[in-house]
């Protein structure tokens, strides 16, 4: 569906987007300062590169992960058993409550292990600490493509979370 809109929006905000296309520009292009997204993991099915990516500084933000790359990059989380569409925030996660109700399309919704977790959406975006970086899960892709966006706060919240560092490697 496409996700050049929210890069657009993003890139007119001043976040460096880079679009890592390969495990080595990821390399290349995370800090310590920047925010990693993955989107599309279903194609992640090689071990040694989810390790290589779960030792990469930087934040975390997750996006409809499949359970061998949430497991790899967001230790701890593992799927619930409801589904959320959204609605409102119904937490204390700024960039959730700045957005408000959003549209999320069917949405996998998440639990932690035992871990303080803040949890928006019924579950379908949670977020924690852990190694000195933030990860945040999101159920859902549909929030942050071109025709998503539309839809109620979803480019808030797309904005909100994708554009919390100065420098965002989209991989």
């Amino acid at each position: 569906d496409g996700a050049n809109a929210i890069v657009t929006l993003l890139r007119d905000q001043g976040v460096d987007v880079v679009d890592a296309g390969s495990l080595a520009d990821v390399e290349k292009a995370l800090t310590p300062n920047s925010l990693l997204l993955v989107a599309q993991t279903f194609y992640l099915v090689d071990d040694d590169a989810l390790r290589t990516l779960a030792g990469l500084p930087g934040d975390r933000l997750l996006v409809e992960p499949v359970s061998r790359t949430r497991e790899a990059l967001a230790p701890g989380i593992r799927t619930a058993d409801t589904t959320s569409f959204g609605g409102a925030p119904d937490c204390d996660l700024r960039e959730a409550e700045r957005a408000g109700d959003v549209e999320f399309g069917v949405s996998d919704t998440y639990e932690a292990d035992g871990r303080p977790l803040t949890s928006c959406y019924d579950g379908a975006l949670v977020r924690y600490r852990a190694g000195g970086r933030t990860v945040t899960v999101v159920g859902s892709a549909d929030f942050m493509t071109n025709e998503g966006l539309l839809k109620d706060g979803n480019a808030a919240l797309a904005m909100n979370l994708a554009g919390a560092r100065e420098r965002l490697v989209w991989y």
